[in-house]
């Protein structure tokens, strides 16, 4: 336990889109883990970050990554990759599509492709 760590709850199944819903939080002043992490801080209770509640789309993009490199032959080539993570909490299939476009310094199209 430590009192610093972020958390992240899903209350989904808990809300009631159509209705009035009330958001809680409990704060404990002490956890087993209190005096080791209090030994070189002061002992200050309470929340220390933002409280937030925000709705997700059922389909959304989770994660981008995206990798440029040269190519391993001539090294005068440039080399992208793109990797998504999509989350869908639907039960049956989504259907999307994502574009990537790669423009140059200027804002002109150079590239691009469906992912």
């Amino acid at each position: 336990q430590d009192s610093r760590t972020t958390a992240e709850f899903d209350i989904s199944s808990f809300i009631d889109p159509d209705g009035k819903n009330l958001l809680s939080v409990e704060v404990y002043q002490h956890s087993d883990g209190s005096y080791l992490e209090d030994q070189d801080m002061w002992r200050l209770h309470g929340i220390f970050r933002d409280v937030y509640l925000w709705a997700a789309p059922v389909v959304m993009l989770r994660d981008i990554e995206i990798r440029s490199d040269l190519d391993r032959t001539d090294y005068e080539n440039g080399v992208h990759s793109i990797k998504v993570w999509i989350r869908n909490t639907r039960t049956e299939e989504a259907s999307f599509v994502l574009r990537s476009e790669l423009l140059d310094d200027e804002e002109n199209l150079v590239a691009t492709t469906d992912i």
